[in-house]
């Protein structure tokens, strides 16, 4: 069965990724959450990007999105986080330019790895059936939480305040 014509319409989630990340306090609160959570920020962003976009994906498209980018992320992209955040915990990397301009290097490398990541994801979402429903903030602070109990199953309910200021910038991204 082929979709409708206003089903092919195309997406930008890396587009939308770099926009949501670039506004104030959004950054340092994907950060958190990674780091509190274990959460995978590419996925968190694309599922929020599904939900403005009218794809928005259940919990049992959410969890695929994640197997099926586990092993990359696995591979690629946590062990280049992780030498890049070594590297810059050391002293000395201040007084060694060769070092600083490798470790700008495992930072794009890692930027790249997840936009590979982000290529995937948004495949899986043009497979979601666009819908009419909207998204408005509470949705999109369900659909975060939806994701965090993914990644972190034992958490505290509380929902934790970086939600709120991401699921703001992706409605002021959107706009």
């Amino acid at each position: 069965m082929e979709k409708a014509d206003n089903d092919k319409a195309p997406l930008d989630l890396w587009a939308f990724m770099l926009g949501v990340y670039a506004r104030p306090d959004v950054a340092p609160a994907c950060l958190r959450l990674q780091d509190a959570h274990g959460l995978d920020i590419p996925l968190m962003l694309a599922v929020l990007y599904g939900g403005v976009c009218g794809r928005v994906p259940d919990p049992e498209q959410i969890r695929a999105f994640d197997e099926n980018c586990r092993v990359w992320r696995e591979t690629a992209i946590r062990p280049l986080r992780e030498v890049r955040r070594a590297m810059k915990s050391h002293d000395w990397l201040a007084s060694q330019p060769r070092a600083l301009l490798l470790r700008e290097r495992v930072k794009a490398a890692e930027l790249e790895a997840e936009r590979v990541e982000a290529d995937v994801l948004e495949r899986m979402l043009g497979d979601i059936s666009l819908g009419s429903r909207q998204i408005d903030i509470d949705g999109l602070i369900d659909l975060t939480v939806t994701v965090l109990d993914l990644y972190d199953p034992g958490r505290a309910k509380r929902v934790p305040p970086d939600v709120d200021t991401i699921a703001a910038a992706v409605l002021q991204t959107v706009e």
